[in-house]
C-alpha cells in the first residue's frame, strides 16, 4: 500500500495534493513498522504469558483433583452422564501419549530456546492433563473398587503434579538455554549419587518385585474379588517403586541416546501395567466373563516381556559392554 502510494506521486499534477499523499504515504510507512515491532514485542511476551497460564491450569487441576479423591474415601463418586469405563479408559490412553508428546515438544523447545513456542508447547501440556484427569476421574467413578481407584487417582496426582514443577522449570530456563544447570533440572533425571552398578542393582530389584506382583496378580484372579483388589494393590506400590528404580537407572545412562532408550521403555512399561491393571479391574466386576482370565494372563506376559527388554538394555549400557 505504501508503495503504491509513493508510486502514484508522480502521475499527480495538482502539487500540494501530491506533497499530501507523500506524506501520508510516509507516515503510513512509519506507523506501520511501529506496529510491526509492537507486535514483535507482544508476541515475546506470550511466551513467559503462556507459561503462566499453564502453570494456573495445572494447579487448578490438582485442586479439583484433591476434592475427587476425597468423594472417592467417603464413597461419594459418581460417573458423569455418558461416561463409560471403555471410554474413560480410552481416553486415559489418549491424553497419556497427548501429554508425553507435548512434554516433549516443550523440553526440545526450551533446550533451544524457544519461547514463544515453549509457551505454546505448555499450552498444549495442560490442556492434555486436562483432559487425562478427567479421564482417570472417570475411570475411578466407574469402579468400585477402593484400591483401584486410589492407584488411579494417586497416580494421575502425581503427574499433575510432576508436570506443574516441569512448566516452572521450562519457564526458569527458557530464557537460559545454554545454561547446564537449569537443562538438568529441566530433564528430571538427576545422575545417581551411587555407581552404574548399584543403580542396575537396584532396578534389577524392583523388576524381580514387578514380576513378581504380576504373577501374584494372576494367581488372585483364581480367588475372590477381594484377592484381586489387594493384588491389584500391592502391583501398584511395586510399580512405583520399580519406576524409581528405572528413573535412578536413566540417570545413570552413559549419554543422551542411551537415556532417551530407558525412558521410552519406562513408559512402555507404564502401559503394560495400566493394562494389566484394567484387565484386574474388568475381571473383579465380571468374575464369570468369558476370556477375562487368558486376557489378565496376557498382560501380565506383556509386563514381564517389558521389564526383561529394559533389563537387557540396560545390561547392553554398562560400562565396558561398548
Amino acid at each position: 500500500m505504501v508503495a503504491a502510494a509513493k508510486a502514484s506521486v508522480p502521475t499527480i499534477q495538482d502539487q500540494a495534493s501530491a506533497m499530501q499523499l507523500s506524506q501520508c504515504a510516509k507516515n503510513l510507512g512509519t506507523a506501520l513498522a511501529e506496529l510491526r515491532t509492537a507486535a514483535q514485542k507482544a508476541q515475546e511476551a506470550c511466551g513467559p504469558l503462556e507459561m503462566d497460564s499453564a502453570l494456573s491450569v495445572v494447579q487448578n487441576l490438582e485442586r479439583d483433583l484433591q476434592e475427587v479423591k476425597a468423594a472417592a474415601r467417603d464413597g461419594k463418586l459418581k460417573p458423569l452422564p455418558g461416561e463409560t469405563m471403555e471410554k474413560c479408559a480410552q481416553d486415559l490412553g489418549n491424553s497419556t501419549k497427548a501429554v508425553s508428546s507435548a512434554i516433549a515438544q516443550l523440553l526440545g523447545e526450551v533446550a533451544q530456546g524457544n519461547e514463544n513456542y515453549a509457551g505454546i508447547a505448555a499450552r498444549d501440556v495442560a490442556g492434555g492433563l486436562r483432559s487425562l484427569a478427567q479421564a482417570a476421574r472417570g475411570v475411578a467413578a466407574l469402579t468400585s473398587d477402593p484400591a483401584v481407584q486410589a492407584i488411579v487417582l494417586d497416580t494421575a496426582s502425581d503427574v499433575l503434579d510432576k508436570a506443574s514443577s516441569l512448566i516452572e522449570e521450562a519457564k526458569k530456563a527458557a530464557g537460559r538455554p545454554g545454561d547446564p544447570e537449569s537443562q538438568q533440572r529441566l530433564a528430571q533425571l538427576p545422575p545417581s549419587t551411587g555407581t552404574f552398578q548399584e543403580a542396575q542393582s537396584r532396578l534389577n530389584e524392583a523388576a524381580a518385585g514387578l514380576n513378581q506382583a504380576a504373577t501374584e496378580l494372576v494367581q488372585a484372579s483364581r480367588g475372590t474379588p477381594q484377592d484381586l483388589a489387594r493384588a491389584s494393590g500391592r502391583f501398584g506400590q511395586d510399580f512405583s517403586t520399580f519406576l524409581e528404580a528405572g528413573v535412578e537407572m536413566a540417570g545413570q545412562a552413559p549419554s543422551q541416546e542411551d537415556r532417551a532408550q530407558v525412558v521410552s521403555n519406562l513408559k512402555g512399561i507404564s502401559m503394560s501395567s495400566s493394562k494389566l491393571l484394567l484387565a484386574a479391574k474388568a475381571l473383579s466386576t465380571d468374575p464369570a466373563a468369558p476370556n477375562l482370565k487368558s486376557q489378565l494372563a496376557a498382560a501380565a506376559r506383556a509386563v514381564t516381556d517389558s521389564i526383561n527388554q529394559l533389563i537387557t538394555m540396560c545390561t547392553q549400557q554398562a560400562p565396558g559392554q561398548k
